[in-house]
């Protein structure tokens, strides 16, 4: 995998473990993945699934 692909992959879980623990909105996230390059609304909707089960599961976690 080459760096660029890698850091973008860092990015993206950053993103999405920002957004699962409540540090930023959804706004933010999407403005975020857009900003990656993710634009088209299937990659959008995936993502924004993923970062939704993120912040479920940390919800759940911090719960017990």
């Amino acid at each position: 995998m080459n760096k660029v692909n890698q850091k973008t992959r860092e990015k993206l879980q950053d993103l999405q473990d920002k957004y699962g623990e409540c540090k930023i909105d959804k706004d933010e996230f999407i403005s975020g993945i857009t900003g990656l390059g993710f634009t088209s609304p299937m990659d959008i909707q995936m993502l924004w699934d993923e970062a939704c089960q993120t912040r479920y599961e940390y919800k759940l976690n911090k719960g017990k």
